[in-house]
């Protein structure tokens, strides 16, 4: 078979399971839990503030087991804010159009209730480890649902290959091979090396790390996307007027963009926005079940924070930048998309862009190694650990002498399967996850 007509039946696939299977399923679960919890995204806010307000003057080393609950948050957050938002969500836009920013906005709702509802089950079912913290994750809760042992078996080597971000890889090693005219084969053997030595510390330094580079990502990133919007020409209302004609008429060919049907749009927006805020996947569950916290709702309500800021903050003022400076329909590849938007107001970008994105991809890829790590040693705790440096190793280099569209393929394919089984537990346990129960004071 050749080549080309087999990456287009793959490329075909991927978008028949996302906007025939995977769409309908997060709508449909998303809906059915907001009703069930009964629009908890606005009743339980208040709690999160005071979970917030109370584990802010927590003492690091008092904890007892487990790490800190808002390590644990920076952790999880590690995995979403970054490279999806930039570049993921300019993928969505190029091929979905604005409207595609709408599905996103509807996946992160709901989706906030699903991963609140991942948190809360791999806490309530974790087990404690030998290195005084928790092992947890869908992995744990699956026995719970399904009755054969090969299934969370299944889930764990799908999550530990899907913790071998190879598209964050490419896309980190091409921006600094790009950027500096270096040679891609030693930039990309060095940031091997790099995440190979750093991701021993495990989620607690990943954690750490988190804790430093998303704030100052934040500012820079929101200061700087307010200031283009402020500037632009192109007004805020002409632009959601694009944004909701578009979510549900498509949109006309222009410029290099080729065009969306409807279909298309909804796939792009709501496939990225599980890839960017890592909906489904349970990457967020084997991370916040480190937390010290007792509570899984405390822990769990993290998650509607996490998701608001990855969505409706960053992967939102993406948009709107592409938007407003009307590049996103440009023939521009989309790692670079964003980088060309900014250097339109300011100077420099093409230098402080990509080594900004490189410290936040580092950031992005350790998470997830970190998670892979963990995963594989559920199936292995004596020898995986080893076998995972050596597939991390292939599967990076690889990737690397690929085009990135292709590794973003393959993550967007086990991502579709994590969400598959990730679902059916999470309906089939839904009773057994709790909301915060505003009467109680949880830290007398």
């Amino acid at each position: 078979m050749d080549i080309k007509v087999f990456i287009h039946f793959i490329e075909t696939l991927d978008s028949f399971l996302w906007g025939y299977i995977a769409v309908p399923a997060v709508l449909g679960l998303s809906l059915y839990l907001t009703v069930f919890h009964r629009l908890p995204q606005f009743t339980r806010m208040q709690h999160l503030f005071t979970v917030f307000k109370h584990t802010l003057g927590d003492n690091p080393s008092s904890c007892g087991r487990g790490i800190p609950p808002l390590r644990a948050l920076f952790g999880s957050l590690g995995g979403c804010i970054g490279i999806g938002n930039i570049v993921a969500v300019a993928t969505a836009v190029q091929f979905g159009g604005p409207g595609a920013i709408f599905w996103l906005w509807v996946a992160a709702f709901g989706g906030m209730l699903i991963k609140y509802s991942e948190v809360y089950l791999g806490i309530k079912y974790r087990i404690a480890n030998l290195h005084g913290s928790y092992d947890g994750g869908p992995m744990f809760y699956f026995s719970r649902v399904y009755k054969s042992a090969w299934v969370p078996r299944l889930f764990s080597l799908l999550l530990a290959m899907y913790g071998t971000e190879v598209y964050m890889f490419k896309i980190v090693s091409d921006s600094i091979a790009l950027t500096w005219s270096l040679d891609p084969i030693l930039i990309s053997y060095g940031l091997l090396i790099a995440i190979l030595l750093v991701s021993r510390g495990g989620v607690d330094q990943v954690g750490q790390i988190c804790s430093a580079t998303i704030p100052l990502f934040l500012i820079l990133f929101i200061g700087m996307a307010t200031w283009i919007l402020t500037h632009s020409p192109v007004g805020i209302g002409s632009i959601f007027q694009s944004i909701f004609s578009g979510a549900f008429n498509g949109h006309a060919a222009i410029g290099g963009f080729a065009g969306s049907t409807f279909l298309m749009t909804a796939s792009q927006g709501m496939a990225r926005a599980c890839y960017s805020s890592d909906i489904g996947s349970g990457y967020a569950s084997v991370v916040q079940s480190e937390t010290s916290q007792r509570y899984p709702e405390n822990q769990a309500i993290f998650e509607f924070f996490g998701v608001f800021v990855d969505t409706f903050v960053v992967s939102t003022l993406t948009t709107l930048v592409l938007l407003s400076t009307e590049c996103w329909y440009k023939p521009i590849p989309a790692s670079h998309l964003l980088q060309h938007a900014f250097g339109m107001y300011f100077n420099g970008m093409d230098y402080f862009f990509p080594f900004f994105i490189s410290i936040l991809g580092f950031s992005n890829l350790l998470a997830f190694f970190a998670v892979g790590k963990k995963c594989i040693a559920y199936l292995q705790p004596n020898w995986g650990a080893k076998a995972y440096y050596v597939y991390a190793t292939i599967a990076y280099l690889f990737f690397a002498y690929s085009e990135q569209r292709y590794a973003l393929m393959m993550m967007s394919l086990i991502g579709f399967s994590l969400l598959s089984l990730n679902l059916i537990a999470v309906l089939a346990l839904h009773r057994e996850v709790k909301m915060p129960d505003l009467k109680k004071n949880y830290f007398a």
